[in-house]
This record gives C-alpha cells, structure tokens and sequence, in this order.
C-alpha cells in the first residue's frame, strides 16, 4: 500500500513538473525578444559588450548600459545551438528548474511531495506565461536561485550555500538589472538573521560565528553585481528608463491597478491578498511557526506589481513554498479525513488534467504571428527592398534582428536609449509635426514605413500617418495581420509598386464604404495582397466580407 501511495505521489510530482513545463513553454510572443538574440550574436562575434546603441539611426552613439549582456549571449549561444525552440525549451526548463528549487525547500520543510508541486503551479499559473524567451527569464531564476540558498543556509549553516549567494548576485547583475530586488532580499535576510541572534526568544538564535560568516559573505555578494561591464549604472537603470517609459507609455511598466478592465488582473490581486493574509497569519501573528525573513519577502514582493505588472512573477515565486508550508498546517486537520489513497488518487488525477491542458495550449509556431512582424519581414527581403526604414517601438526589435547590419531602426524596445530628442524627432514623424517632412526627407531619408496597426488603438493613432504619406504620393504594397509597408514613389520602387500597389482597400476602409464600381479592382487589389500574405487572416476576411456585400453585383 505505502509503496503505491508512493508511486501515485511520485507519478503526480513528475507530471506537474511537465506541466510547468509546458506552461511555461512561450513563443517568442513579442519583438523585443529578437533584439536580445541580435546583442548576444554581436558581444558573440566581437567579444565587446556595446557601450552606446549600434541599432538606430536616431539614437545612434547615445550611451545605452547593456545590463542583459550574459543572458543575451547565453540566449543566442542557445539559438545556435538548437533554433527558436530551443530557446524557447530553454527557458520553460529554467521555469522548471525554478519552482523545482522552491518544491525542494517546501519538502525540507515537511510538506508532501504531490501537495507542494500542484500548489506550487497552481501560485505560479498565472505567471507562466511571463516566462518567455528574454532576460527576464533569469531574473525570475536567480531571484528563486537567491532564495533557495539563503534559506538552506539559515537552516543548515553550510558555506557553499554562501558561496552560492555570492556566485548567483554576480550571475543575476550580469544578466538583469532586477538585481536590484536581489538586494532588497540579502539585507533582508541579514536583518532577519541579525534580530534572530540579538533576540532568541523570538526564535532559534543563529550561532555567533555563522551570523559573522554569513555578514561577511553579504557583504561581498551586495559588491558582486558590480563587477560587470557597466558598473554602478546597473543599480540605476530603472529610474534612467522612467521618462521614455511615460512618453511611449510602455504597458509593461505600467502598475498592476492600470490592468484593472482586464478579469485576470482582478483574480490574480484577490489571490495576492488571500494569499498576503495566510501568510500574515501563519507567520506573523503565530508563535509557533513566526518567521519574519518569509513574512517580510511576500510582503516587499506584494508590493512590487503595483509598481510594474512585469514584477509579478516575483510575488508568486516569493510566495511559494512559504504557502506551501502555511497551506499544509492550515489544512492539516481537513486533510485527516481523506485517506491517503483517495488524497493520492485525487492529485495524479488533477496532474493528468494539468499536463493536457498545458499540451493543448502549447504553441505550435515559434513566434505569434499577431504581434511579431516575420511575414513583412519576409516580404521586405524578398523583395529586396534597401533604404532606410522607418518602424514603430513594438516591431523594431524583430527588424533588428532581421536586417542588422547594414540596416538600422528608428525605434525598438530600450526605451532609455531614446529618452529626449531621438524620442521626440519620432513622434514628431507620428504627429505630422512641422518638423516632419525635413526629419523624414533631409535628415534621416527615409524611403519605406513598416507599421504595425493592431490593436485598434494603435491603428487610430498611425491613420493621421498614413493617410500624409498617401497623399504626398507613397504606395502601400504590403498588408498583412501585423503590419502595412508603404514605400516612398521613387525609380527604385517603380516595379514594386506596379506590382504590389494597392489604392482602394485598406485596414482603415470598411469594405461597405467601396463603391460598387470599384469592387471588381478592388478584389483584384485584394489577391494582390493575398499572393503576397497568404497567411493574413484579416486580408481573408476583409476579402470574405466584401464579397458578402456585393454578391449580387459580382453574379450579375
């Protein structure tokens, strides 16, 4: 009997291992994870983490602090290795690797094998998707990796747990300027460890020379992340970003409150404060299992999405095995009335459930095609179409990739870098300003516009845009689910346009609106774009509607 009960648990733990696996494992969901791959192949080949931006043309030479340069380099070292999806099963591993950690400490604390794991997803769910392949990746990693060392330490008081704290604070600031809440822990724990000693009744007191060695090593692991390319300018990072962050309203430094429409945002902030709650009491207002090192984590970590819901993935891998512990004490009593079989049973069933559901929503192409712009980017190759281009700030990190060198962008995902005039002189082009036309013809020559228009909200805001350039005689030659390229008319783009132009339909035209004489061109124009997008979903059916509209008319 107790070896089947075995075999079930160890069955459940191993299947919701896979599951976070499979949770975790994400598309390259949006363009900035290809500038990433882009930096590591340049530190690869050339062996200098890059000073000031090489990518841009309008901020180029600004001062740009590479705080990633490690993860990027391990990242692309990861795509030459094994391609996209090994990058992307890369990072699902390092998920796993990262909760698995914490199931270690839950276990050491005394909880059941298959109870750990499945509450240990079930915290995490809604922050898998956050794992994607980017440097933030091994920020979630080694802020685990830091807990995971600090808390066998504090129990077992062996030095190479230390050496451990020092070794991830130096990987962590070479890899992701979140080092700085790898700070905010450290001196937590010394603080923690500090009161423990000066005040023994309130817990086990650490013994003399374990709280000096454990000093000691703090101090070297707070200097350990400065021994990086950039320095000091790693710790300050987040407050050089702030004013290109509000200019182009970058949503994922936005705070979790902003998010409040949305109904994950309302189940994830109630499950926050259920779970800040069980924690206060089990480890704050109860004697018997008091600890203020877990009491203070959740509660600094709660605090951090409503300063920028990017943080989030934190708060659940601080709350974690603390839960876990709170969760199997609270539950103790109510768990005695099911049998062990029927409680073993029960978890191999629900890790059953977990793992196909993780494989049905496990993606089947490397990259979302609504977010990132590779079939435009295939068009543009194709087509071999030279000459500076002008993007907005979500497609520019895939373009960068793609085109660099020789090719520049005019903007991508480091906001710092365009903080100022680079920033401005954009959306300067943007808003039509009166500086436009001298920005687009004279200083930088721009001869192609490759825009994203979905959401809704930004097809309102590029329209004005648009509608400039077709007016001053520019051509839109490619439409697709993500993006609209519109060349300048010029000698160079002659056999291009007569080929690709199309003038009455558009993202921005309702079908209803094209007049009856012109439906015929206008499904012509339509398979046009079709040959060369034959992907679109929204040129299909913009195609599907107008045909509904005018059935009558093309039968006749």
């Amino acid at each position: 009997m107790d070896r089947r009960l075995n075999i079930y648990g160890t069955c459940a733990t191993v299947l919701i291992f896979a599951a976070i696996f499979l949770f975790a494992f994400n598309q390259f969901k949006e363009a900035d994870s290809f500038y990433h791959l882009k930096t590591g192949q340049v530190i690869w080949e050339t062996g200098i983490v890059p000073p000031a931006d090489i990518f841009s043309y309008t901020a180029a030479g600004v001062p740009w602090v590479t705080h990633e340069w490690l993860a990027e380099v391990i990242l692309y070292g990861l795509y030459a290795l094994a391609g996209y999806w090994g990058v992307m099963a890369a990072v699902a591993l390092l998920a796993v690797a990262a909760y698995f950690l914490l199931w270690l400490l839950a276990r050491e604390g005394g909880a059941e094998p298959a109870f750990a794991a499945l509450l240990l997803f079930l915290v995490g769910y809604l922050t898998f998707e956050l794992w994607i392949p980017r440097p933030q990746a091994f920020g979630f990693f080694f802020f685990a990796l830091l807990l995971f060392c600090l808390e066998k330490y504090r129990r077992r008081g062996r030095s190479v747990y230390l050496a451990g704290v020092i070794l991830t604070m130096w990987l962590w600031g070479n890899s992701h300027a979140s080092v700085l809440l790898g700070y905010a822990v450290l001196l937590l724990y010394l603080t923690a460890e500090a009161v423990r000693w000066s005040k023994p009744g309130w817990d086990a007191a650490p013994p003399a020379p374990r709280l000096r060695a454990f000093a000691l090593a703090g101090l070297v692991a707070l200097a350990a992340p400065l021994l990086n390319p950039n320095g000091t300018d790693v710790l300050f990072y987040r407050s050089a970003i702030n004013s290109a962050v509000e200019t182009f309203a970058v949503l994922e430094w936005q705070p979790i409150q902003s998010f409040w429409f949305l109904p994950q945002t309302k189940v994830f902030i109630l499950l926050m404060l259920a779970a800040v709650g069980c924690l206060a009491y089990w480890f704050g207002w109860r004697r018997l299992s008091r600890d203020f090192s877990l009491l203070g984590l959740t509660a600094g970590t709660f605090s951090l999405p409503f300063m920028s819901i990017r943080h989030v993935g934190f708060f659940t891998l601080a709350a974690g095995f603390p839960l876990v512990l709170a969760a199997g004490g609270l539950l103790a009593n109510f768990r005695q009335k099911f049998s062990s079989r029927r409680l073993a049973a029960v978890w191999l069933c629900l890790a059953v459930i977990i793992v196909l559901l993780g494989w049905f929503r496990s993606p089947r192409s490397y990259f979302n095609p609504d977010t990132v712009p590779v079939h435009a980017a295939d068009f543009i190759a194709a087509q071999n179409i030279q000459g500076r281009r002008f993007n907005l700030y979500n497609e520019g990190g895939y373009l960068i990739w793609r085109f660099y060198p020789p090719d520049q962008v005019s903007l991508d995902g480091r906001s710092e870098i365009y903080a100022g005039r680079p920033a401005e002189e954009v959306l300067a082009i943007i808003r039509g300003e009166p500086a436009a036309d001298e920005l687009v013809d004279q200083k930088y020559g721009i001869n192609h516009f490759l825009l994203a228009y979905r959401p809704a909200q930004l097809a309102e805001s590029i329209l004005p845009l648009v509608r400039r350039l077709l007016t001053a005689g520019w051509k839109m030659v490619y439409w697709d689910d993500t993006s609209l390229l519109i060349v300048r008319d010029m000698p160079a783009h002659a056999g291009l346009i007569e080929k690709y132009a199309f003038y009455r339909v558009s993202p921005f035209t309702d079908p209803s609106l094209i007049p009856p004489a012109e439906v015929p061109a206008a499904l012509g124009e339509l398979r046009r774009i079709l040959d060369s997008a034959p992907q679109s979903r929204v040129v299909a059916a913009y195609a599907v509607r107008l045909l509904s509209l005018h059935s009558d008319l093309l039968e006749n």
